[in-house]
């Protein structure tokens, strides 16, 4: 049995960069770093991607076929959507700063870290308006409900 050599070009080609950046760092070193973060932001944008798919698949169905069976599992994907979106597209700062009367103040910001997430996000959102409005009705009606009976 014949072992032949099995090299990955793209990878061998990063890892022959030798130019030496001004810390001395090689760069082959950071051009593997940059190389991880893009592979690993491609497959969480792929993630996304599949989440949304299977959202808006529960969507259609939800629209042939409305029970709360369904209905539950489409609120579930929804919140497991922007659970995501909120976690990875966003960071909370906060900082402390000194006010005009010399009072300590904290301020809080968020600020946006993945633009393509939140626009893929808020395009979800605006499709599948339909059935989360049908979704608020519902839990109006269940709290009507409830109200009546307790």
């Amino acid at each position: 049995m014949k072992i032949r050599n099995v090299q990955n070009t793209a990878i061998d080609q990063l890892a022959k960069n030798e130019v030496v950046e001004n810390d001395g760092i090689q760069s082959k070193d950071i051009v593997f770093r940059s190389q991880l973060s893009k592979e690993k932001d491609a497959a969480y944008l792929g993630h996304i991607k599949e989440l949304i798919a299977e959202i808006e698949r529960q969507g259609e169905l939800l629209g042939k076929r409305a029970d709360m069976g369904e209905m539950q599992k489409y609120r579930e994907m929804i919140t497991k959507l922007l659970n995501e979106t909120v976690s990875n597209g966003f960071i909370f700062e906060k900082e402390g700063k000194l006010g005009v009367n010399g009072r300590s103040k904290i301020f809080a910001t968020i600020k946006k870290i993945n633009d393509k997430l939140d626009e893929m996000t808020q395009q979800l959102l605006e499709d599948e308006k339909k059935n989360i409005n049908l979704l608020d009705d519902i839990d109006d009606i269940r709290g009507l409900l409830v109200d009546m009976y307790f």
